[in-house]
């Protein structure tokens, strides 16, 4: 007895003895009768939220910005299972941007991509065949719609076709086509390509001490290189132009060796292709011009 008391004596004694508490349970919801338990809600991962995710490991974890990871990803070799080319890694950049409209249109809308933006040749093809499918001056010829246009314009039938055709008949008829409309339907109708010339003719330096060009003065050289473009990519289907002004040079007096220089620049039909055309209205204005017998009582 008189040893337990010692040892109670010196356990008070001594401090560095700690002395043994009794533990009492911890009250939790499932030790609680009538309490649930709350359940931790799983995230939910969204694609912005991903992305974000990934955003901020690269940042702290690797110190990596985006401009440097996409240098990197196309000029390297990767490694750990992931060793594809540099090629293969700038094809896949690619088709990632170009094939998603949405990226697109947000990257053109951005102040650093400039007037024109980021173009692609299918997006150019595809207003090119819109200004095809218009009917307009980038269509293809009708030959009907040429005897509307030169009738409207008080011209007889007979005046205006066949080889002693007058100068002033295809004048009326390119009259009726200003330039003017055609760079405005380019306008409306592939507003990539129209952005895309503008902005190459742009002024390579712009003087503060003269006044801004005007770029209407433009409007010319805008209608006459969309209209080589579309004839360069359907000769047939964008061939109203073309087939018109070449008529036009002919009917000028035009020698056959400029009308077939300038249809290698893509601006006329060579001087084959004028001639059959004017032969082929010459037909058909005879036709409907004959004169209709009718007996009188």
């Amino acid at each position: 007895m008189s040893d337990q008391n010692s040892r109670r004596q010196s356990a008070r004694l001594n401090p560095t003895t700690p002395e043994r508490r009794e533990e009492r349970p911890r009250i939790t919801a499932s030790t609680v009768p009538g309490r649930r338990r709350r359940h931790t809600r799983p995230r939910i991962w969204t694609a912005g939220s991903r992305v974000s995710d990934i955003c901020k490991y690269m940042s702290n974890k690797h110190h990596l910005t985006l401009a440097e990871f996409i240098r990197v990803y196309v000029t390297t070799q990767g490694d750990d299972g992931y060793g594809d080319r540099p090629a293969t890694r700038a094809k896949r950049l690619a088709d990632a941007i170009y094939t998603q409209p949405e990226v697109l249109e947000a990257l053109r809308q951005h102040p650093a991509s400039g007037s024109a933006g980021i173009v692609t040749a299918k997006a150019l093809r595809k207003e090119m065949k819109a200004l095809e499918e218009a009917g307009e001056m980038f269509s293809a010829y009708r030959v009907d719609r040429g005897q509307q246009d030169a009738a409207q314009a008080g011209l007889g039938l007979d005046e205006q076709l066949g080889e002693s055709q007058k100068l002033e008949d295809y004048e009326v008829i390119l009259g009726g086509m200003q330039f003017g409309h055609m760079c405005e339907e380019v306008n409306t109708r592939a507003p990539m390509l129209y952005g895309l010339l503008n902005s190459l003719m742009g002024p390579k330096v712009e003087r503060k001490d003269r006044a801004p060009r005007d770029p209407s003065k433009f409007n010319h050289r805008i209608a006459i290189i969309t209209s080589i473009l579309c004839y360069s990519r359907a000769s047939e289907g964008s061939n109203k132009f073309p087939r018109v002004f070449g008529a036009f040079l002919h009917s000028n007096g035009v020698k056959r060796r400029i009308l077939d220089l300038f249809h290698q620049f893509g601006l006329c039909e060579g001087y084959k292709g004028v001639h059959k055309h004017l032969e082929t209205v010459a037909e058909q204005a005879k036709a409907s011009s004959s004169p209709v017998s009718t007996d009188v009582d």
